[in-house]
């Protein structure tokens, strides 16, 4: 059985527990892993980052915090400057100020909530009730460790980092080789976190390299690769997003794309597990 050191137990809540039936999983998983998921309960949690747009929270939370298929909006800041901490239903606060200064975005994968289904989101998109039905569903249809989402990537050695989203139409089979969904809106599980927090050792030093762009990217790598599961592209009509504020993120950065290259070609290339 694995042992978990005490302050990893107070850090992140973990409890030892078998993660699964055998035949849910390969047989290389770790069965005997930290998990936060044991007491969650059945419902969705909101994982949203708080870095530079604060502004952008205080028009989606309160009306998130509305929607009957939300049950819990966890608020993840990362800087003294733009924290708050007003009162909105459902909405927690949690301050990663620390952990941001070595990984970055990474950080939201190691926040615990307390529901089953899990939702990530960036600060500059407000997904319409509706919308995330749409994922809830294909959720339901799909594996339920799963990636759900409307954006779309091709990430390998060979192509590096692409674009497939608008040519999906046109060719049904890209839908088929997409190997990752992007976290502007993602749709998964607190059982697949409570397993990619037991390997991320594996994408960590990378992640730290990048400030923490690619985390989603390394995700994708372990649901694609370690778990056997392909993620499902959700398509998402022009009402189904509100989109907010998108200035100062990551994407904007100068580099941005070439590191996410980067970041493709080496999940490409090493080999992480026997």
């Amino acid at each position: 059985m694995a042992i978990v050191p005490p302050a990893l137990v107070m850090l992140f809540g973990f409890t030892l527990l078998h993660t699964g039936t055998a035949d849910a999983l390969p047989e290389r998983c770790i069965c005997n892993v930290p998990t936060p998921w044991s007491d969650a309960k059945e419902g969705l949690s909101i994982i949203v980052m708080n870095h530079q747009r604060p502004h952008n929270l205080h028009k989606s939370l309160p009306a998130m915090a509305k929607y009957d298929n939300v049950d819990e909006i966890v608020v993840v800041h990362s800087q003294l400057s733009t924290m708050f901490n007003t009162s909105y239903p459902k909405v927690k606060y949690v301050d990663m100020r620390i952990m941001n200064q070595e990984l970055g975005a990474a950080k939201r994968t190691h926040v615990v909530t307390g529901h089953k289904n899990v939702l990530f989101l960036d600060d500059d998109v407000q997904p319409t009730e509706a919308y995330i039905d749409k994922l809830l569903e294909a959720q339901r249809n799909g594996h339920p460790d799963g990636f759900y989402g409307h954006e779309p990537r091709i990430c390998n050695q060979r192509a590096g980092y692409s674009y497939p989203q608008t040519a999906i139409g046109k060719s049904p089979y890209l839908a088929k080789v997409i190997n990752a969904i992007l976290t502007p809106i993602l749709l998964t599980s607190a059982h697949y976190l409570s397993l990619y927090k037991v390997h991320f050792h594996h994408y960590r030093q990378k992640l730290h390299q990048t400030g923490g762009n690619g985390e989603d990217l390394c995700m994708n790598h372990f649901l694609v690769q370690y778990l056997g599961i392909q993620p499902t592209y959700v398509p998402a009509q022009k009402e189904d997003i509100i989109r907010l504020d998108s200035g100062h993120g990551y994407s904007g950065k100068s580099g941005h794309h070439t590191t996410r290259i980067g970041v493709c070609r080496w999940l490409g290339s090493v080999k992480l597990w026997d």
